[in-house]
């Protein structure tokens, strides 16, 4: 669906503002909290940071990163949700923050 809707001229930006996705967005955030240890959850959490970085909402992906990288260290996708952390970082120019980030991530 997303495909179709970005040939049909909606940009990332715009697929963010559909209320679909919107509602996507909350159901995580209420299901994370509720249940934080569920397996599932890390997945939903990337999902959900994912959604934000692709509508270039940078900021609001940050803490959400950080919650897979902090709260799930084992997630399959813990080193990538680190990588995105510093591109998020990149894109706001945060610079010393992406550096401190990529180094940390090289040296393990």
């Amino acid at each position: 669906m997303d495909a179709e809707k970005t040939s049909k001229g909606l940009s990332n930006k715009d697929l963010m503002s559909l209320s679909s996705t919107q509602k996507l967005l909350q159901y995580i955030d209420k299901y994370r909290q509720r249940f934080p240890k569920a397996a599932i959850t890390p997945e939903l959490i990337f999902t959900s940071a994912n959604t934000y970085y692709n509508a270039e909402r940078y900021n609001d992906a940050i803490p959400v990163y950080r919650q897979i990288v902090s709260d799930y260290p084992q997630y399959k996708d813990a080193a990538k949700a680190s990588r995105m952390l510093g591109q998020c970082y990149v894109f706001i120019k945060e610079y010393d923050k992406a550096i401190t980030l990529y180094q940390t991530l090289l040296s393990k």
